[in-house]
């Protein structure tokens, strides 16, 4: 299930869509300049494209849930009653009626009537920070165990907020806020007519090297990059890698081939077919009260009594490595070891890839660089402690280097990174009785060819 979120704004679109476990905001950005392009032409594209979207998500993703939402307004519509900013649609799975409502938005801006897409004046902005205030808010209040969080911001305003630096620092700590949530910033630009977007402006302290592309001039553009977009390749997680005492370096843990897996079940109610929320209550057996999760004790039974402890005391009997802030969980260098030792046999399970991180430690990228390419030259792997997460049991882990490979043409086929190798503990390994099952499997086939041969 995912969550996403439009936000418009007249002459620039922002946008996000959710998929599969993530959550996505979309923003739309107008202005006056150009109003009447801006207002039934611009604005007219983001629709259409936040329709498709829809559209292709109702038969591909239905779980998935989007928002609309539009500022630089005249009229007023949020949670927070934030100016100049109108939720034209609250996160929700996308279903024919709201598909519905933006056919006929379409239609009603194809026929010049602007309705809530109306911008507001031209003396006037909605704030960066109200904005991003709001997408916070609609995540925490719609967000159920998602994987990732995205913003899609189209715009082709590159200098918000242009005379007021106050308003501009505080949009720039709300961004960052955000992405210390875990809600990723994707820039969509558009040119203007007169003037080419500056990414240097405003928007390069907002998101990721790795996300900016160019400029688009086309609304057919904007569709292939949405689509791309839709299906991001999303990390497994964001650890630490410990190189040292009080050293650190921010990865990326890819899970490259997963089986494919049947889907869970969903409970419906027979009156209305609409999802229900499962929930589950603990009764006392003696007083049928309900229990309070600080009534519920664990207990170990040794020599004869019950050894009682409460919910917090197992957790921090479950959590393994230093009791720090970046320790006690991720990736912790414990040595190294020639290549040639790394055995096939020792794959436990598929290998994960790790790459590097700088929204979190920079200039991740370029010591964890220097770091396998040491590895290459003396034909080395790196042997690893690795605890996925918080009370997971530790993994002692080999870390193969891989170096970036193109084809002919030029086009990546290899990425640069590490493969994160599960290995065996020494219980693991065991050898099998197989003389007898050999000797049995003998026998069995002489006799099946005899009677066969008879």
């Amino acid at each position: 299930m995912s969550n996403s979120f439009f936000t418009t704004w007249n002459p620039s679109w922002t946008g996000g869509f959710s998929q599969g476990n993530d959550e996505d905001d979309i923003l739309e950005d107008e202005n006056a300049e150009y109003q009447e392009m801006q207002e039934k032409g611009f604005v007219l594209n983001a629709i259409k494209c936040a329709r498709s979207v829809l559209e292709s998500k109702i038969i591909s993703s239905e779980n998935d849930v989007v928002g609309i939402l539009l500022y630089n307004t005249k009229q007023t519509r949020n949670v927070s009653q934030f100016p100049l900013i109108y939720m034209f649609q609250d996160m929700d799975q996308p279903d024919a009626q709201r598909i519905m409502e933006l056919e006929k938005m379409e239609k009603d801006l194809e026929n010049g009537q602007l309705n809530v897409t109306e911008s507001c004046e031209d003396d006037q902005m909605a704030s960066y920070q109200d904005l991003f205030w709001i997408c916070s808010t609609i995540f925490s209040q719609k967000a159920h165990k998602m994987g990732s969080k995205r913003i899609f911001l189209i715009t082709n305003e590159d200098h918000p907020h242009a005379t007021n630096p106050a308003l501009q620092t505080s949009a720039l700590r709300r961004a960052k806020d955000l992405n210390e949530l875990g809600i990723s910033i994707e820039l969509f630009m558009f040119n203007k007519a007169n003037k080419n977007f500056d990414l240097n402006i405003f928007y390069k302290n907002v998101v990721e090297e790795e996300d900016i592309q160019n400029a688009e001039s086309k609304f057919e553009e904007l569709m292939v990059r949405i689509r791309r977009k839709e299906t991001k390749k999303r990390p497994l997680q964001k650890i630490l890698f410990g190189l040292g005492e009080n050293f650190n370096i921010s990865l990326k843990v890819f899970l490259l081939f997963s089986p494919a897996r049947k889907g869970n079940h969903v409970y419906l109610d027979s009156r209305t077919n609409n999802e229900v929320n499962v929930m589950t209550e603990y009764i006392c057996k003696d007083s049928a009260s309900n229990l309070l999760p600080s009534d519920i004790k664990n207990y170990f039974e040794y020599g004869g009594e019950k050894a009682i402890f409460n919910k917090d005391e197992l957790l921090k009997i479950k959590k393994f490595g230093p009791q720090t802030k970046f320790l006690s969980k991720g990736l912790t260098l414990l040595g190294f070891k020639p290549k040639e030792r790394l055995k096939l046999k020792y794959n436990l399970k598929n290998s994960y890839f790790i790459y590097p991180d700088d929204s979190q430690v920079k200039q991740s990228s370029l010591f964890f660089s220097h770091f396998l390419d040491k590895l290459e030259a003396k034909g080395k792997i790196a042997i690893c402690r690795y605890i996925a997460r918080d009370y997971s049991k530790p993994s002692i882990v080999a870390l193969l280097p891989q170096k970036e490979q193109f084809d002919e043409n030029g086009i990546q086929i290899k990425p640069p990174g590490a493969h994160l190798i599960t290995l065996p503990f020494a219980d693991d390994l065991r050898s099998l009785p197989n003389d007898s099952i050999q000797k049995g499997n003998l026998k069995f086939l002489k006799s099946i060819s005899q009677s066969r041969s008879s």
